[in-house]
């Protein structure tokens, strides 16, 4: 079943950016107008929440593929993570890494 969207073009007529507050003021200032009127015409009276899951799951990744065991801090601070999650997922990769590898 496809979802009904909104038709907000009539915005651009009389600008709304006066009656912008809390998160929308918050969406508008970051991602821009379009985005702001994408989200209101397909998610519009939605909650919405952004997670940081894919975030971490990305990190970690990232740190798998760079961590040598001497780049924690430079790892963490690119990243913007903890020294301990570099070392957490980083030592996961070199434990879990092949050991026959040549």
């Amino acid at each position: 079943m496809k979802r009904k969207t909104l038709d907000l073009e009539w915005l651009e007529e009389i600008g709304y950016e006066e009656f912008l507050e809390g998160d929308t003021r918050v969406i508008f200032e970051m991602c821009g107008p379009v985005a702001l009127k994408q989200l209101w015409e397909g998610c519009a009276q939605m909650n919405l929440y952004i997670s940081t899951k894919p975030i971490r799951a990305a990190m970690a990744k990232y740190i798998e593929k760079y961590y040598d065991g001497t780049n924690a801090k430079q790892l963490a601070q690119k990243l913007g993570c903890s020294e301990s999650f570099v070392y957490q997922k980083g030592n996961h990769s070199v434990i879990t890494g092949d050991l026959f590898e040549k």
